[in-house]
């Protein structure tokens, strides 16, 4: 599986990768949405999940779920954040920072059971 972790904390984003890693996951980083949207214009194909943080700078976590809304609908997204309560209806999973190896295991469980339907 390949995931995107988009997180303008650059120790979160190594946290993240240490974690997908682990779980035999490969991964791409972006330090905010304009770069994830780079990334996924070239690479959304092969990439299965997004693990965005919800507030960044140039472009934030919510603007682009809207893009992979539109984009890669198919995509498994998890929002997380550093305060409670973000929501966004794109969102697959919302979790409070930091999360890790847990995270990765519920991205990989979505993947498989959306490759059922």
């Amino acid at each position: 599986m390949k995931v995107l972790i988009v997180d303008d904390d650059e120790s979160i984003r190594l946290l993240l990768r240490r974690m997908a890693t682990r779980s035999q996951m490969k991964s791409y980083e972006a330090a905010d949405g304009v770069e994830a949207v780079d990334i996924l214009e070239r690479k959304g194909h092969k990439i299965q999940a997004v693990i965005t943080d919800a507030d960044m700078p140039r472009m934030d976590g919510f603007e682009l779920l809207d893009h992979i809304s539109q984009r890669f609908p198919q995509m498994i997204c998890a929002l997380h954040s550093g305060r409670e309560g973000v929501s966004h209806p794109r969102a697959d999973l919302i979790r409070i920072k930091p999360q890790g190896f847990n995270l990765m295991n519920e991205l990989k469980a979505m993947t498989k059971d959306s490759n059922h339907n």
